[in-house]
């Protein structure tokens, strides 16, 4: 994999079969801030894991969906009607988790709706609070509710809401992007937090080795 690193674009090189520019893996070098499309293709291979294994004996992989890194950005500039479709080919009230990054001045953070615990959650590896989440994602949830024709009324007091403390921090201004794709990790099969700070020099390595291979290890 260290083709995709060479300084010279004509030398970088990546599998026929990874989705993912090399521009975009040039962000899993030490001291990059992550893209999208990296957080992106890291969602979608965790949901291909998770619908591969979530029925394997000893192994217990969450019923999820990760949206875009887009969709919490465009349902807050642009309102529910915008993202309406992006759960047409699912019912989002039959998940166990529903994740999506989001990406507010230069930081990532993880929005998780656990449908098991009637929790809406926020994960970020600076510990900081964002009330508009909270807000934002009630009333998708109830939007949701409606379109999905679900019965009765939403059952909205029954959902708490909290800011996750019990989470690893980060200690620099540059790693957020990867707390996101490790609190991902961890929760789509229900996983202990397995990583600290001083892992994301060779999560960076092993990010860009999944991508490139099109493939997650499972856990057991």
């Amino acid at each position: 994999m260290n083709n995709v690193f060479e300084k010279s674009p004509e030398n970088r090189q990546v599998p026929q079969h990874c989705r993912v520019q090399v521009s975009a893996l040039q962000t899993l070098k030490p001291r990059q801030w992550l893209n999208d499309e990296v957080l992106d293709e890291y969602g979608r291979l965790i949901m291909e894991r998770s619908l591969k294994h979530g029925s394997d004996t000893g192994f217990h992989y969450s019923k999820i969906h990760i949206h875009s890194c887009f969709f919490f950005t465009t349902l807050s500039k642009q309102g529910y009607k915008n993202v309406a479709r992006w759960s047409k080919s699912f019912n989002t009230f039959d998940l166990d988790l529903l994740l999506f990054p989001i990406h507010t001045t230069n930081h990532w953070s993880l929005g998780v709706v656990d449908f098991k615990k009637k929790s809406i959650e926020y994960y970020d590896s600076f510990g900081r609070e964002n009330p508009a989440f909270f807000k934002l994602t009630r009333e998708y949830l109830r939007s949701e509710w409606l379109s999905k024709k679900c019965k009765g009324a939403f059952p909205d007091r029954i959902w708490k809401a909290q800011c996750r403390r019990d989470i690893p921090r980060q200690s620099n201004s540059w790693d957020c992007g990867l707390f996101v794709c490790r609190y991902m990790e961890c929760l789509s099969r229900n996983g202990s937090w397995d990583f600290a700070q001083n892992d994301m020099s060779f999560i960076r390595r092993r990010i860009l080795l999944e991508i490139c291979c099109g493939e997650l290890r499972a856990f057991e």
